[in-house]
């Protein structure tokens, strides 16, 4: 499914300021009510104390964050957030990880030729070519089933695949994995799925916000224009006891057309409009 997603403002701060009051106020002033949101956790701790001041936390608003600000002690009820799955698996990393760097030295050494390694980082200038081509193959190994999901990277070197749990904070600032974000085998791509039966959001409501501000004061403005209408040749035939020669489509109201047509036009109860003959 394709989602068109508008973003109204993007906002820009330090770190480590003691006080983001006037950057959450620009926020509050939008219409959006959805904020996304990339901080440290030291840094989150300040955010979500002076957002609370505004009510900014409550019913109607969204926090989607970054896994760290997620570790914020006063995180808000509701938010959601992504934590690496097998962040903490020390072991699985580095058993993939060993796999793949075997890979990449057995594919290398029976195609190119290894030269030795220079001793020290010297001023000399050189490059060590052989060095440039392990990551050549490093970055090209890909492991379909590793001990932490799908081993690819893209072509700076960084991971692709990674995969995540999508967690929520609920009552007594309780996280719970409300869905997953996923590499599917079966689909060849990577896979979302959530369970929005079992998220608590902002507010401490069920329902799913709307994620935006409805305005309340709007004015009603009215302006008076004379309607369209166009002109048919046809031939002549009765209609309601008149003969006409032409019909006339009128976008509009009908009452008030009236008083803009010739006078010569008649208006009959009929969806169309006849000059008399």
């Amino acid at each position: 499914m394709d989602l068109k997603i508008q973003v109204e403002y993007i906002i820009e701060f330090e770190p480590g300021l003691k006080n983001f009051r006037n950057h959450l106020l620009e926020l509050k002033n939008a219409q959006s009510r959805v904020y996304l949101l990339y901080a440290s956790t030291e840094d989150a701790k300040v955010i979500f104390d002076n957002a609370a001041e505004l009510n900014m936390t409550s019913a109607g608003y969204v926090w989607l964050v970054s896994e760290q600000a997620l570790k914020s002690a006063n995180v808000p009820s509701g938010t959601l957030g992504l934590e690496l799955i097998n962040v903490t698996n020390e072991e699985s990393h580095i058993k993939d990880s060993l796999y793949v760097l075997v890979s990449a030295l057995r594919e290398m050494n029976e195609t190119e030729t290894i030269s030795e390694a220079p001793q020290d980082c010297d001023n000399s200038g050189s490059v060590w070519e052989t060095g440039k081509k392990l990551f050549q193959y490093v970055r090209q190994q890909v492991l379909e089933s590793g001990a932490t999901g799908r081993v690819a990277f893209d072509d700076n070197g960084d991971r692709i695949f990674s995969e995540y749990d999508i967690i929520n904070i609920q009552l007594s600032r309780m996280p719970k994995s409300v869905g997953r974000y996923y590499y599917s085998l079966e689909m060849n791509k990577m896979k979302l799925t959530i369970n929005d039966s079992i998220i608590t959001w902002p507010g401490k409501v069920k329902t799913k916000p709307e994620g935006f501000l409805i305005p309340t004061h709007l004015k009603v403005l009215t302006i008076e224009e004379k309607p369209n209408y166009n002109v048919l040749k046809l031939q002549s035939k009765k209609k309601m006891g008149l003969y006409t020669d032409y019909v006339i489509e009128i976008e509009g109201f009908l009452d008030a057309s009236q008083q803009f047509l010739p006078k010569e036009v008649a208006v009959v109860p009929l969806k169309t409009l006849a000059i008399s003959h």
